[in-house]
């Protein structure tokens, strides 16, 4: 069963990674004053959306 779950979790692990990398790429568009703000406020918003559901499970995860 691992076998067949490795693809999802690949998957899922690198959509997280591209979400983390583009959230950091928009937060530092607004800090920086670049045109175009609307397009990096759009970024945190879907990657923020993107992100939630690691950040709700890295959240509640027992770490005992």
């Amino acid at each position: 069963m691992g076998e067949a779950m490795a693809p999802f979790f690949a998957v899922a692990l690198l959509l997280t990674m591209a979400a983390v990398a583009g959230e950091l790429a928009a937060i530092i568009s607004l800090v920086r004053g670049e045109r175009m703000a609307w397009l990096s406020w759009t970024g945190v918003l879907v990657n923020g959306l993107l992100l939630a559901p690691v950040a709700y499970l890295l959240g509640t995860a027992d770490w005992r």
